[in-house]
């Protein structure tokens, strides 16, 4: 049996579509300190802007109605994106919405956590899911629902049959160990079509600089660690474009702006290779030589740093802001535990050498539900020590399509998609959950950035005075303990429910 879809313009084809960004899911923490732009509907857009008319409903801006956009715009098919786990119930909410507004209006789905876990949207209301990266497909399916075809012949697609039954054309996919640089798959993609986003681009923030924009040059990751669930998405690989399409991207962003390389490994340069050989360093060579004055922020493996120390002193000069580590822990142990493949003092000397080079460190870290007092007191000693300007502390989350999720998923106290933020623990705590939600706040309030630092900042025109204030009045509701009371009332839901088992 196959999935034909029933439009009242059916012959006419899909003329126009809506993307529809939720608002996340995330309670606090990711969503009040960073908005950005949205690449991947960008680059499906821009996969079938020959043919097709797009916008955006970006939900996550206030004042954005959904229904609003629908009416005016009228789309022919409405394309949902569900990126991170919490998303799930927001998106079957929106999608439910859409399907009372219009019955008739197909809704595909598509982004990195309903890849790996489709089923969590087998819900009568969404037509279709695609899985993993979409440029290629994306186009099948607009062209398929458009013609009243059969999605039985578009391949990575989850879709629902004329009886309501969820088929899939998703193979099997073995996880594999490719590393490929100058990849013509990257270097082949439709360039990011920004028109989307620029209508909400003065609602954009990225900690303490408005109005940023955001650019992918690698895609996957070469590491395994347990936590992460981009290796599995990526199968393994990871790809890279070409040094000379990043630059061209680069340089289609107004100069001055500050640019966030999404990357989740970037710049990488391969222990056997030269850093001089590399992309990465014919990169910022060719930034420097055109006299950019943009800043970045990246993601980079401690590593990868301290082995290639004069590529990231040539970074620094071409523009290099901040570099987000993901130091998870100073406790070798720990590191193990989660597969990290890194070493506590090859974080250090990585924290120290960004800091001579005037780079700016966001440091990852793990909270582990397993900690009493003394691990919350040794993780404040070590940041306050070392320095780190942006310390990220995320509750050990065991997201599906992780390692992680395997091991610990018996011992889960909830499966609800909406707790699975990082900022509420969803393994039992060893310490009471009480004490455990004011150790982690009392982790922001004593590690984060001094005021005295931003007003540096400020001072020598690093940052705009207005950006670190609205960064401020974001950043309270992190220290602000009733934040996380849902977290507090799931774990006394939970106790109470194995009290009486």
């Amino acid at each position: 049996m196959v999935n034909i879809i029933s439009r009242r313009d059916l012959e006419s084809g899909i003329k126009r579509v809506l993307f529809v960004e939720p608002q996340s899911g995330y309670s606090t923490g990711f969503n009040d300190t960073v908005r950005v732009e949205t690449l991947g509907p960008e680059y499906l857009a821009a996969a079938v802007s020959d043919t097709v008319e797009c916008q955006l409903a970006d939900l996550r801006v206030s004042g954005v109605d959904l229904e609003e956009h629908i009416n005016r715009f009228e789309p022919d098919m409405i394309a949902l994106k569900c990126g991170y786990t919490t998303d799930v119930p927001v998106a079957a909410d929106l999608a439910r919405q859409i399907k009372r507004l219009d019955p008739s209006l197909p809704i595909v789905v598509g982004g990195h956590h309903i890849s790996l876990s489709p089923q969590d949207l087998y819900i009568p209301e969404i037509d279709a899911i695609v899985y993993g990266e979409a440029e290629e497909i994306f186009p099948m399916v607009v062209e398929e629902l458009g013609a009243g075809r059969r999605l039985d012949r578009v391949p990575y697609l989850h879709y629902q049959d004329p009886a309501g039954e969820w088929r899939t054309s998703v193979p099997q996919i073995k996880v594999d160990n490719l590393i490929l640089h100058n990849d013509p798959s990257m270097n082949d993609r439709p360039e990011t079509l920004r028109s989307l986003c620029d209508p909400y681009r003065d609602s954009y923030y990225f900690l303490y600089y408005p109005r940023p924009y955001s650019v992918e040059s690698a895609r996957g990751c070469r590491y395994r660690c347990s936590f992460c669930s981009v290796w599995q998405f990526h199968h393994g690989t990871y790809k890279v474009e070409g040094w000379e399409r990043t630059f061209r991207e680069i340089s289609r962003i107004p100069d001055g702006s500050y640019v966030n390389i999404v990357d989740d490994l970037a710049i990488q340069v391969m222990p056997q290779e030269n850093y001089r050989d590399s992309d990465a360093w014919r990169l910022a060579n060719a930034l420097i030589e055109s006299g950019n004055k943009r800043r970045f922020w990246m993601q980079c493996r401690a590593d990868n740093i301290v082995r290639n120390k004069e590529l990231y002193t040539r970074w620094a000069e071409a523009g290099l802001d901040m570099v987000l580590v993901g130091l998870e822990s100073d406790d070798p142990v720990e590191l193990k535990r989660v597969n990290k493949g890194s070493r506590v003092n090859v974080n250090e000397d990585s924290i120290n050498f960004l800091h001579s080079v005037g780079i700016k460190l966001w440091g990852a870290q793990i909270i582990f539900a397993d900690w009493l007092h003394d691990k919350f007191d040794h993780l404040t000693e070590y940041n306050q020590r070392l320095g780190i300007e942006c310390p990220q502390f995320t509750i050990h989350t065991p997201l599906p399509g992780t390692v992680d999720w395997h091991k610990y998923k018996d011992q889960l106290i909830t499966t609800e998609r909406q707790y699975f933020d990082f900022l509420h623990p969803v393994l039992p705590t060893a310490l009471p959950i009480h004490e455990f939600i004011e150790r982690y706040v009392q982790l922001y309030r004593d590690c984060h950035m001094p005021l005295s630092e931003l007003k540096r900042m400020i001072h020598i025109g690093q940052v705009p005075r207005e950006g670190v204030i609205t960064f401020l009045k974001k950043f309270r509701h992190l220290l602000n303990p009733e934040t996380y009371q849902s977290a507090i009332d799931l774990h006394e839901r939970w106790a109470r429910s194995t009290a009486v088992a």
